[in-house]
C-alpha cells in the first residue's frame, strides 16, 4: 500500500506475554507484516523471551519497553508476571546493538526518582524516551507532577536525550 509506518504491537497487551512461547503468534504477525510490505514497533515487559525473535529486525522497525520500577524487587511487586527490569534493560540493550531503534515507555512513573535513575542507567542504548504519570491510583495524589516534569525534562535534556511527554504530563510544565 505503500504505508511505511510500524505497525504498533502492542499498547494494550504484551505481544511476549508467556501463552505466546507456546503459539509463537507473535513471531508471525512480524513475518506477516514484513510480507505485507510493513515495518513492525514492538512494545513489550516480556524481556528474554523477545530475545526469539530478533533475527527478524530490521533498522525499519523498532524494540521497545516499558520501564516503571528501578529495583527488580519493586518491578516484581508493581508488575507481576512481567520480566524484571533488569531483564528488560539487558534486552533491549541488546536489540539496540543488533542495530533495532529503541524507545523506552516511562508509564506509569510510580516513583519519580526510579524514573530519573531509569533515564540515567540507559540513555545511551535509548534513542527516544516517552514519559507519562501515574493514573488512576492513589499514589498519583502524593507525587509532585510539576515538580517531576521539570526535573525529567531537565535530566533528559542533559543527557541530550530525544523525548516527548505524554498529554498528562505535558499539562504539568506550564
Amino acid at each position: 500500500s505503500g504505508d511505511k509506518r510500524q505497525v504498533l504491537f502492542c499498547f494494550a497487551c504484551d505481544p511476549y506475554c508467556k501463552a505466546n512461547d507456546h503459539y509463537g503468534l507473535t513471531r508471525q504477525a512480524i513475518i506477516a507484516t514484513h510480507n505485507a510490505g510493513m515495518p513492525v514497533c514492538i512494545l513489550t515487559k516480556g524481556g528474554k523471551r523477545s530475545l526469539k525473535d530478533i533475527d527478524l529486525f530490521t533498522p525499519k522497525d523498532a524494540y521497545a519497553v516499558t520501564l516503571t520500577c528501578y529495583s527488580d524487587e519493586w518491578s516484581l511487586q508493581w508488575e507481576p508476571g512481567a520480566a524484571v527490569t533488569s531483564e528488560r534493560i539487558e534486552v533491549l540493550r541488546k536489540y539496540h546493538e543488533a542495530g533495532i531503534p529503541t524507545w523506552v515507555s516511562l508509564e506509569p512513573v510510580i516513583y519519580p526518582e526510579d524514573t530519573l535513575r531509569l533515564i540515567e542507567a540507559t540513555h545511551d542504548f535509548v534513542d527516544e524516551f516517552k514519559v507519562g504519570v501515574l493514573n488512576y491510583h492513589e499514589r498519583s495524589n502524593q507525587i509532585d507532577w510539576r515538580k517531576f516534569a521539570r526535573e525529567v525534562i531537565r535530566v533528559l535534556d542533559s543527557l541530550d536525550c530525544k523525548y516527548y511527554l505524554k498529554k498528562d504530563l505535558y499539562k504539568y510544565i506550564y
